[in-house]
This record gives C-alpha cells, sequence and structure tokens, in this order.
C-alpha cells in the first residue's frame, strides 16, 4: 500500500462514505439522477430533463454512487460496455466540496473494478479538460486531439485494466 492508498483510505473512513450500485427504482436512483443534474448539467445551462434517466442509460450500464453519512448522494459515475473487451465511462461527477479528498478515486477504482470483473480490458471516457489531471492521476492516458462536446472542451482518455 502507497502514501497515497494509506491518505485515500484515511480519508474515506472519516467521511463515513459509502459506494453502491443504484439500480432504476432504487431509493437512492433518483437522488443520483438528480445529482447528475446538477453537477452535470446545469453548470452549462442544461435546464432541461431534470432528474431523468440519460439516453445513454440502459441495460448495460452499471451506475454508481457514493454515499456520505446522511446517505446523500456526493459522487456518481456510470459505466457502459460498448464491446467485449471495452467500457465506457461517462457521466462521473463529485461534489466540488470533496474534489481532492479521495472521494473521486474511489468511486472510479470501484467502478473500474466493476468493469475488469466483467472481462473489460480496457475503458475510455471523454473527459473534460478540467478533468484531465485527476485521470492523469488514476493511470488514464490521453488519446488524441481536444474536442467540443455540449459545449465545452473534452479530450479522448483511455485506461488499460
Amino acid at each position: 500500500m502507497t502514501f497515497s492508498d494509506i491518505v485515500t483510505e484515511s480519508k474515506l473512513k472519516t467521511r463515513c462514505m459509502d459506494i453502491v450500485e443504484v439500480l432504476p427504482g432504487d431509493k437512492h436512483y433518483e437522488q443520483f439522477l438528480l445529482f447528475r443534474h446538477n453537477n452535470l448539467r446545469i453548470p452549462l445551462g442544461i435546464t432541461s430533463g431534470r432528474g431523468l434517466p440519460d439516453e445513454r442509460d440502459n441495460d448495460q450500464c452499471v451506475h454508481l454512487a457514493t454515499l456520505n453519512s446522511e446517505k446523500d448522494v456526493v459522487a456518481v459515475c456510470t459505466i457502459r460496455r460498448e464491446s467485449n473487451e471495452e467500457f465506457r465511462l461517462f457521466q462521473m461527477a463529485v461534489d466540488e466540496s470533496l474534489r481532492r479528498s479521495g472521494t473521486g478515486s474511489a468511486i472510479l477504482g470501484a467502478i473500474t473494478d466493476r468493469a475488469r470483473k466483467a472481462g473489460a480490458r480496457g475503458m475510455f471516457c471523454h473527459a473534460r479538460t478540467y478533468a484531465v489531471p485527476f485521470y492523469t492521476r488514476n493511470g488514464w492516458t490521453v488519446t488524441g486531439s481536444e474536442f467540443h462536446e455540449v459545449g465545452i472542451p473534452h479530450l479522448p482518455m483511455k485506461v488499460e485494466l
């Protein structure tokens, strides 16, 4: 275990957080959707579809949420199988007050484990440019040029599992 692992583990234990899978109809599903909307869409001025499932959500998706000690959603992410050996990570968000606390790395690690156990050999995402350092710290690499998606700059990234 590295020093970084110990610090991350310590911070998460201090905050009494749990990472759970969220399924449609679960008690946390509506909160998951609302958190995703408020943290990913509202900052871009997208106000439609409040609390609705993303059009990319389907039965090939796995949704995870980090819950704080009050059982509020404080981080979310989703993966979808794109091929037998590759998953796409999307709709990842962490409460602004918890960024750089290990919360994002913990949920990213959990979703990566899910993909690996499902047979994935790699994952990819379209990372908002401000999030590239986070993904890089977690072993991801940039694989192409900057492009615009939903009106903001992104970079394609991947990680081998």
